[in-house]
């Protein structure tokens, strides 16, 4: 197989360090925001939430608790024996990408 391309990547990944990224190939800084548009469901792939009207102090425990899960090593190591890459974002990042969904121009979104 010959890798030609990585999508969903802001940098490139060690394992393939001379395939350019998506991003990289982009022509314009339009074509640039269309990609990472299109790359944010894979930055959003499967999202932990919490019900509405959570307690902001409640909501901040669980999103420590996520972190806490996601340093600790036999959980990574568990993650790597089951041949998953694991790469979790935090809520800030993911309230960001929503952001940029809700602020994405008609230009960018009809492409």
């Amino acid at each position: 197989m010959h890798v030609l391309v990585q999508f969903a990547r802001a940098a490139r990944h060690p394992d393939f360090p001379d395939v350019p990224t998506a991003r990289q190939l982009a022509r314009s800084d339009r074509d640039r925001a269309v990609i990472e548009l299109a790359e944010l469901p894979y930055l959003l792939d499967r999202p932990f939430v919490a019900p509405p009207n959570l307690a902001p102090e409640r909501a901040q425990a669980l999103q420590q608790g996520f972190r806490a899960v996601q340093s600790d090593p036999q959980y990574g190591r568990r993650g790597g024996a089951a041949q998953l890459e694991l790469s979790p974002v935090g809520a800030e990042e993911v309230v960001r990408a929503i952001e940029r969904i809700g602020a994405a121009s008609p230009d960018t979104l009809i492409t």
